[in-house]
C-alpha cells in the first residue's frame, strides 16, 4: 500500500507507463497493438466473442449500447492502460457479471413482508389427539 501526495492511501498504485507508449484516442478502426487508456470510441474488436471463450465465458452476441457506454465510462475514470485484449476480457466478465445478477434478480422469490402470519391450530392427522 502506497500514500499518494494528499495522503489516501491506495491499495494498488497506480500502472505507470510511459507517456510515449500509451495512446489516448484511436486514428484507425484496427484495434492498437500497445496499451492504451481507454477512450469514448472504443468499441470491441469482431473477434470479440472468441476471446470471451478462450477465458471461458459463453456470450452470445456483443454487449449493447448501455452496456458498452458504461463499461467505457468506468474505465475512462480510472485511466489505467491495458491492451485491446485485456479491455475485451474485461468487458467480457463485466457482460458475464451483469447477467448472473439479473438472472438471481429475476427468479428469486420474495416473500410478502406485508402479510401477517396466521397460526395454525389444526393437528394433522397421525399426532396425538388428532
Amino acid at each position: 500500500m502506497q500514500r499518494n501526495a494528499t495522503g489516501v492511501t491506495q491499495r494498488y498504485a497506480p500502472q505507470q507507463i510511459p507517456p510515449a507508449q500509451v495512446s489516448h484516442s484511436a486514428t484507425t478502426s484496427e484495434p492498437p497493438e500497445h496499451k492504451f487508456v481507454m477512450f469514448d470510441e472504443w468499441q470491441p474488436s469482431p473477434a470479440f466473442i472468441e476471446t470471451a471463450s478462450r477465458i471461458g465465458i459463453k456470450i452470445s452476441c456483443h454487449p449493447d449500447r448501455l452496456q458498452l457506454a458504461d463499461f467505457v465510462h468506468y474505465w475512462m475514470a480510472e485511466n489505467v492502460a491495458h491492451y485491446q485484449s485485456q479491455w475485451e476480457m474485461k468487458l467480457a466478465r463485466y457482460v458475464e457479471k451483469g447477467r448472473r445478477q439479473l438472472a438471481s434478480k429475476r427468479f428469486r422469490e420474495r416473500r410478502d413482508f406485508t402479510l401477517v402470519a396466521e397460526m395454525d391450530y389444526s393437528i394433522p392427522k397421525g399426532f396425538r389427539g388428532g
